[in-house]
C-alpha cells in the first residue's frame, strides 16, 4: 500500500476518536502515548500505526528482549503494536512499580547482613515475578494441563484472580523475602518449594505455562514500559554508596541479566523490556552480557522519509474525521500521494506547506527541509510543531482548511515549542548527567557556529564568574571542560561541521544521535549549535562565523540516507 486508504470506523469510533485522540486541541493526536496509559483506547490508537512495516513490526522469529530509543522515538507505540497481533497475550508492566517493589526488598535482605545476593539471584527473582504475572494472565483461558490448573488454584496469594498486578508483585516478593531469609541455602528454586506454589522449579513452571500457552494457540510477551522522567544515577549523588543504592542498582542489573537470555529459543512466553537510549552507557555498565548478542536489541531510529510518512499517515487520518477542515477536491488529490515513500512524504507536506517561508538567516527556505532541521529526528518533536501550528491556524480561523497550512504558521510554533523540546532533550539525559538542567538554565550568549576553541574559551569565562560552576553540585561529577563538553556533544546541543565555508547558505552538521557514541571534535574545527537549541545562542551580530548561513543537521534531507543497519552498528558497537 504506497496511498492513503481510509480506516474503518463506525460512527461511535469516530466520536471517540474526535474526543480522545484527534482532538481540537491535538490534531494529529497527543505526543506522548504510553502503552500502560488506560487513558486511550489502543485499539484505536493503533489505527496511526497500521502502516508501519518496519518500524514496528517484528519479522517472523524475531524476538529482541530490548527495545532501545530516545525519548519520543517510538517505544510506547511498538508495543501497542505488538500487542494487537492476532496470537498475542499481552501483559502489560510498569518498570518502576516492579523495580521499587524488588529494590526494597533486596535493602532488607542486605539490611539483614547476613546474606550476600548476586546479580544472577536477583534475575532469577525477576523470572518468579514474571512467571508469576504470567500464570494469572493465563488463567483467564481455559487451559488444559492439570499440573498448571494446580498452581493456579493453591497460589499463595488472595484473590489471585482479582488482584492487581503491583499489589501481586508485592505480595509474592514478601512471601519470598519471609522465606528467603529462613533458608540456609540460597538457591531461588529451594525457596520456591517453601513458598506453597506447587511447583519444584522455575523451569518447570515456565514449560507449563509455554505449553498451556502454545495449546490455545496464543504466545504470552511481558510488555515493560519505562518512566518518561528519569531519575538521575544514585551513584553521582550519592557518594557515600549506601545499601539502598546497591540495592536499586542490584535490581536493575538483575533484570538486565535475565532479558540477555531470556527470549532465546523461546516462543510460549517472552519479554519486551523498552530502554530509553539516552540510558545506553548506564546499561552497558551494569550488564555487558545483554550486549553480547546485538539480536537481544531493537534499535528504533528513524529517517528523515520515514518520519514524514508516519506525520503524513496521521495527517491523513485527521483529515478524514475533521471534514469541516478540509477542501474536498485536494483531499481527494492528496490521497493520490504515495506518502508511504519517502519521495512521496514529502511531496504530500510540500503540497499542505503554502506560502513561502523566509528564515532568521533572512532567505527563503524550503518549509519541509526548515521543519525538519528543527528536530533530532523523533516523531514527537515533528507532531509537537505541526500540533502547535495547526492550533494557531484554527485559532485564527475555525473553519481553516487544513489541505493548505501557511508556512507562518510552522515557523511560529517552533519559535514557540522549540525550548519546550530542548528542555525535554535535556531531562531525559538526566541519569547520565544530573547537573545537565542547571548547566543548561544558565547557558546564555552561546556561539551559534564557532571553532572548538571558542567553546573552550566560553567555558574559562563563565567558569570564572560562577555561572557554570554553581550548576555543577553533585559530590561524584568531575567539573572540567570534558564533562561541560561531553554534555553538549551527547545531548546534541552541539555538533561538528562537516564542511564549512562562509559563501554556502548551509553548514552542515553531524549530531550524536546520527553518529552515536562517535563524535569529536579538534580545537581549530568549526561546531555549531542544533536549530532546536537556538534559544540559548547569541545575536547573530556577535558572531564571529556563519552569520549568513543555517545550520542543517545531517538526516535533516530526505536524500541523507543512512539504514539502520548501519546506524544500530555505529550505536551497539
Amino acid at each position: 500500500m504506497l496511498t492513503y486508504k481510509e480506516i474503518s470506523l463506525t460512527e461511535d469510533q469516530e466520536e471517540e476518536f474526535l474526543e480522545e485522540i484527534l482532538t481540537r486541541e491535538h490534531f494529529l493526536g497527543h505526543v506522548a502515548y504510553e502503552h500502560t496509559n488506560d487513558k486511550y483506547n489502543p485499539t484505536l490508537y493503533q489505527k496511526l500505526f497500521n502502516w508501519h512495516p518496519e518500524h514496528f513490526h517484528e519479522e517472523e522469529g524475531v524476538r529482541p528482549s530490548i527495545i532501545l530509543g530516545r525519548r519520543g522515538s517510538g517505544k510506547s507505540s511498538y508495543l501497542n503494536n505488538l500487542s494487537h497481533k492476532e496470537n498475542v497475550i499481552a501483559i502489560s508492566l510498569k518498570s518502576w512499580e516492579a523495580l521499587e517493589v524488588i529494590e526494597t526488598q533486596i535493602h532488607e535482605i542486605l539490611e539483614g547482613g547476613r546474606f550476600l545476593i548476586e546479580a544472577e539471584k536477583v534475575s532469577e527473582i525477576w523470572r518468579l515475578i514474571f512467571l508469576t504475572i504470567a500464570t494469572k494472565e493465563i488463567a483467564k483461558y481455559r487451559i488444559s494441563d492439570e499440573n498448571l490448573k494446580e498452581i493456579i488454584k493453591k497460589f499463595p496469594v488472595k484473590d489471585f484472580a482479582k488482584i492487581t498486578l503491583p499489589n501481586l508483585i508485592l505480595d509474592i516478593m514478601s512471601i519470598f523475602r519471609t522465606k528467603y531469609l529462613s533458608k540456609q541455602n540460597l538457591n531461588v528454586d529451594i525457596v520456591l518449594q517453601s513458598m506453597g506454589i506447587g511447583c519444584e522449579s522455575l523451569d518447570r513452571w515456565e514449560t507449563l505455562i509455554s505449553k498451556a500457552a502454545k495449546g490455545i494457540g496464543k504466545y504470552i510477551i511481558i510488555m515493560i514500559d519505562n518512566p518518561e522522567k528519569l531519575e538521575p544515577d544514585d551513584e553521582l549523588l550519592d557518594a557515600s554508596y549506601s545499601d539502598q543504592t546497591r540495592a536499586r542498582r542490584m535490581a536493575y542489573t538483575g533484570l538486565l541479566t535475565l532479558l540477555a537470555h531470556f527470549n532465546r529459543g523461546k516462543v510460549g512466553l517472552q519479554i519486551r523490556y523498552c530502554v530509553p537510549a539516552e540510558q545506553y552507557s548506564y546499561l552497558k555498565e551494569r550488564s555487558n552480557a545483554i550486549l553480547k548478542d546485538y539480536a537481544n536489541i531493537r534499535l528504533l531510529q528513524w529517517s528523515s522519509g520515514d518520519l514524514l510518512s508516519s506525520v503524513a499517515h496521521r495527517y491523513m487520518v485527521c483529515l478524514q474525521l475533521h471534514k469541516n477542515n478540509r477542501d474536498e477536491e485536494r483531499y481527494k488529490e492528496l490521497k493520490e500521494i504515495k506518502i508511504y515513500t519517502r519521495e512521496g512524504a514529502y511531496k504530500f507536506f510540500n503540497t499542505i506547506l503554502t506560502g513561502s517561508l523566509v528564515n532568521d538567516r533572512n532567505f527563503e527556505e524550503d518549509p519541509v527541509g526548515y521543519l525538519l532541521r528543527h528536530t533530532q529526528l523523533l516523531p514527537r518533536q515533528l507532531l509537537v510543531y505541526l500540533n502547535c501550528a495547526i492550533k494557531m491556524a484554527i485559532l485564527d480561523d475555525p473553519t481553516t482548511d487544513l489541505t493548505r497550512l501557511n508556512c507562518k504558521y510552522i515557523k511560529l510554533a517552533i519559535k514557540s515549542r522549540e525550548r519546550f523540546l530542548a528542555q525535554e532533550i535535556i531531562d531525559s539525559y538526566q541519569m547520565a548527567f544530573p547537573e545537565g538542567q542547571a548547566m543548561f538554565e544558565k547557558l546564555i550568549n552561546f556561539p551559534i557556529i564557532c571553532r572548538l576553541q571558542e567553546i573552550q574559551n566560553y567555558w574559562t569565562s563563565y567558569n570564572a564568574k560562577g555561572i557554570l560552576k554553581d550548576a555543577i553540585v553533585y559530590p561524584q561529577v568531575s567539573s572540567g571542560f570534558n564533562r561541560f563538553f561531553n554534555f553538549l556533544i551527547e545531548t546534541g546541543i552541539l555538533g561538528v561541521a562537516i564542511k564549512y565555508s562562509e559563501t554556502n547558505k548551509y553548514v552542515n552538521t553531524e549530531y550524536e544521535y546520527t553518529v552515536p557514541n562517535k563524535l569529536t571534535a579538534q580545537s581549530e574545527e568549526v561546531v555549531a549549535v542544533h536549530p532546536i537549541f537556538s534559544c540559548i545562542t547569541c545575536k547573530s551580530s556577535h558572531e564571529k562565523l556563519g552569520r549568513h548561513t543555517a545550520i542543517y543537521p545531517k538526516g535533516s534531507s530526505i536524500d541523507d540516507i543512512q539504514t539502520k543497519h548501519e546506524i544500530a552498528s555505529k550505536f551497539l558497537n
